[in-house]
């Protein structure tokens, strides 16, 4: 067992090539500069409108900036997207992009989104790993050899991505989803003519989507782990993700999440395919630093597996009762119909009545 603990610590710290991080440093500053440009009108004009705020357990603290605070923290993040992207001031650029899209994420857990938290998580992970010694202005114009980083700042964003799709396959372990639920509801609101609607408000339809959905969340991630399935993975991933995006619109998630497979792909393979020099996986383990980063990592790992399965500690379905279902991967799992009644009184005309 200390053997093999040794052997694992030792290929964690051992030097890989920067490509893939580089790589998935330019795509996530992509996405993030999307979303800014996205959200901006929401949080600065719509969100302001509100009386109230649905606050996160111990970030109540959290508040709306002024009307000008939020439009000047907008032109910020975007030009931080740009840096990031570009590798310019990479960690001060990363470092705003966590706090700014963290504090938008905190300012109302109404607007929680799976995806949101998940880029809260990335941007958290994206400050320490090293992913600004390939692809970066410097690394372009001056032509500077890439420099090697270790192959933990890669496992750890394979990690992530793993949990996302493995916890939300687990999520849909029960009998609402096994029965066609809510997906039965979903594809019958897709429906366009009469050829569409037979076939997606077919039973066979609802189960053929309820249960590869299950089937590719559970296994996806270790098909790209894989290396003899991963190439393979690629086609249900593009069919998965695209096809997510065109029947139920879920913002940047899928682009996201295509983006993220690159970091599977061994990065001297990667290297390759730009002509570039391999790195040899060369061992740097001997330091303190190190033996700390191996710890921090380890309770990064431990919170990130026991987090999701809080909800086994509180009575009922988290489906019903909230309780546990966010920063779980509990993703598209219930459908919500929801009803609005207002009263309206006019005491100096003795008006009272409900809005028809």
């Amino acid at each position: 067992m200390n053997k093999a603990y040794n052997l694992f610590y030792e290929k964690m710290f051992s030097d890989t090539h920067p490509i893939t991080l580089g790589l998935f440093r330019v795509f996530v500053g992509m996405i993030m500069l999307i979303q800014f440009i996205n959200l901006e009108e929401y949080i600065t004009l719509g969100l302001p409108q509100s009386e109230y705020f649905i606050k996160y357990d111990f970030f109540g603290w959290v508040n709306l900036m002024s009307p000008e605070n939020i439009s000047s923290l907008f032109f910020t993040l975007k030009i931080a997207s740009l840096f990031f992207i570009l590798g310019v001031f990479y960690r001060i650029a990363s470092i705003l992009l966590f706090l700014g899209w963290t504090y938008i994420f905190l300012l109302d857990a109404g607007h929680y989104n799976n995806h949101y938290y998940l880029y809260v998580l990335i941007l958290f992970l994206m400050m320490f790993v090293r992913a600004n010694k390939w692809g970066t202005i410097s690394h372009i114009f001056n032509k500077k050899e890439s420099v090697p980083v270790p192959l933990w700042n890669v496992w750890i964003l394979q990690f992530q991505m793993v949990v996302v799709y493995f916890y939300g396959g687990i999520a849909k372990i029960n009998l609402d989803w096994l029965n066609g639920y809510p997906m039965r509801y979903w594809l019958a609101s897709k429906t366009t003519n009469s050829f569409w609607n037979d076939l997606l408000t077919s039973e066979f339809a609802v189960y053929f989507f309820s249960y590869t959905g299950l089937i590719f969340d559970l296994a996806i991630g270790f098909l790209l782990l894989y290396k003899k399935t991963r190439k393979w993975a690629l086609i249900p991933l593009l069919l998965f993700h695209i096809g997510n995006h065109f029947l139920w619109s879920i913002g940047t998630f899928p682009y996201f999440s295509l983006a993220a497979t690159i970091v599977f792909f061994p990065a001297n393979d990667v290297a390759k395919w730009f002509k570039l020099k391999a790195i040899p996986p060369a061992l740097n383990t001997n330091s303190i630093k190190n033996k700390i980063t191996a710890s921090l990592i380890v309770v990064y790992v431990l919170f990130q597996t026991l987090f999701p399965f809080r909800h086994l500690l509180y009575d009922g379905s988290p489906s019903w009762n909230g309780y546990g279902d966010a920063f779980s991967w509990r993703m598209m799992l219930t459908t919500k119909a929801s009803a609005s009644k207002f009263k309206i009184k006019i005491p100096s005309q003795n008006i009272e009545g409900y809005v028809d």
